[in-house]
């Protein structure tokens, strides 16, 4: 595996389909405007095969606490030149034309595993919210498969 540096909001160095997997952890908060995170998720989205996925983490926006500048209020006060997280409803209008694929409640069934907590007896409704109580927000997308064409 190599890896190939590219400008930002430069188009990925990659064919269309290219991907099985395409991975961004703790970039979107990074991205300064929401029409360059549109853009770059519309990226990652081109570069994934159909039947591919992509996945998003990024810091959850609930916190009172910035996970990267540690500044108190950080996702409720943003100022310009410091990372934000995206709320969840703006991350899965970003992946809506995709297919979700539910990964908080293996989350917050791996974090009740960790306190001791056996995995099966827990309602998955509970480790759903425990899930989405981390410090991190996660979104797994399918790509569509296209459309077979008819001969």
């Amino acid at each position: 595996m190599s890896f190939r540096g590219c400008r930002a909001g430069s188009p990925l160095p990659f064919a269309d389909d290219s991907f099985d997997l395409v991975v961004s952890v703790s970039v979107l908060e990074f991205v300064p405007t929401a029409r360059q995170r549109r853009e770059l998720v519309a990226e990652m989205k081109r570069v994934a095969r159909p039947g591919g996925h992509v996945f998003l983490a990024t810091p959850s926006p609930w916190r009172l606490r910035d996970l990267h500048s540690r500044r108190w209020l950080g996702d409720f006060i943003r100022r310009e030149g410091y990372p934000w997280a995206t709320p969840p409803w703006e991350i899965g209008r970003l992946l809506a034309d995709f297919d979700p694929v539910c990964v908080q409640s293996w989350v917050g069934a791996r974090a009740l595993e960790r306190a001791g907590l056996r995995a099966q007896r827990v309602p998955r409704s509970l480790a759903e919210a425990v899930g989405h109580a981390s410090a991190w927000q996660r979104l797994l997308a399918r790509k569509p498969q296209r459309p077979s064409s008819m001969a």
